[in-house]
């Protein structure tokens, strides 16, 4: 309930609905967290929307943890909890 509250006090609207645009130091985005975004998606070949979504992720346990920024184990974190490709 806390991080909720803190998501809809920061920016408005809860981490999920986070556009691109709000991926900034005043959301919690350091530039070498947001470099370390764009390296992990190059390794592991992941799309845009992909790292999006690991971003929101990133920001929200930062949220729960209570940290104001994100930090590098939140990203690799949310990279550990990303959707498998399924096989065909």
């Amino acid at each position: 309930a806390a991080a909720s509250a803190t998501q809809k006090e920061r920016q408005g609207v809860p981490n999920a609905e986070l556009p691109v645009a709000d991926l900034d130091r005043a959301h919690g985005f350091a530039s070498d967290v947001l470099d370390l975004l764009e390296l992990r998606g190059r390794q592991l070949g992941l799309s845009l929307r992909r790292l999006h979504r690991a971003a929101r992720l990133a920001r929200t346990i930062a949220d729960l943890d209570g940290r104001d920024a994100v930090i590098r184990s939140d990203l690799d974190e949310a990279l550990l909890h990303r959707p498998r490709e399924m096989a065909a």
